[in-house]
């Protein structure tokens, strides 16, 4: 298993502040922000401490992330 699968998607879904309908199910909108976010604050991600350690910004990181969009849908695949 590889790092990044080990992030919660409990986790992604609480930090996430947009929502998708996708295949009748109501589900959280994972932008690449929220993604890099979740990694900085998972405990035992090698990948989060280097970030963390390399001077990311993670307050505006942080408030970028859990913006929600104008139209969340229109990201949807």
């Amino acid at each position: 298993m590889c790092e990044a699968e080990t992030l919660s998607l409990d986790q992604i879904r609480a930090l996430s502040p947009n929502k998708v309908t996708a295949f009748e199910r109501v589900v959280p909108l994972i932008t690449p922000e929220l993604f890099l976010l979740a990694t900085v604050r998972t405990d035992d991600l090698e990948l989060g401490r280097r970030m963390a350690e390399a001077g990311l910004r993670l307050n505006e990181l942080e408030d970028f992330a859990t913006t929600p969009l104008e139209s969340p849908e229109k990201l949807r695949f």
